[in-house]
């Protein structure tokens, strides 16, 4: 399976090929979708955010993991509650933070990558 994500600007191809336990080395791997509940900022300002991931799961070793999909489906997570608060976060590299009242999207260092001023 082939998944491009985008890193400062730039498509990267990922290919995902877990038909292995990366533990064990065993075939004999499920998956499955769970609720995943992880703390986003420190406290006292911390939040609890919850986020639909998908889980595989090794039935010879007992040992589980995640992957590419359960990482984007956190990171909407936490960019959908800093949108309920007016933060949008830079469509580029997904961790800057940026005014998109002037209609830009991208921070300042992903459109200097791109050749953007």
């Amino acid at each position: 399976m082939v998944h491009n994500r985008q890193f400062y600007g730039k498509t990267v191809e990922m290919r995902v090929k877990m038909n292995k336990c990366p533990f064990c080395e065993s075939e004999k791997i499920i998956e499955f979708n769970e609720t995943e509940y992880f703390q986003y900022g420190a406290d006292p300002d911390g939040i609890v955010l919850s986020a639909p991931i998908v889980v595989e799961f090794c039935n010879s070793c007992d040992e589980k993991w995640t992957d590419w999909r359960s990482e984007d489906s956190r990171q909407k997570a936490v960019e959908t509650h800093l949108a309920t608060k007016g933060i949008y976060l830079c469509t580029v590299c997904k961790s800057v933070p940026v005014d998109v009242s002037d209609g830009v999207d991208t921070c300042g260092r992903c459109l200097l990558s791109q050749g953007i001023t």
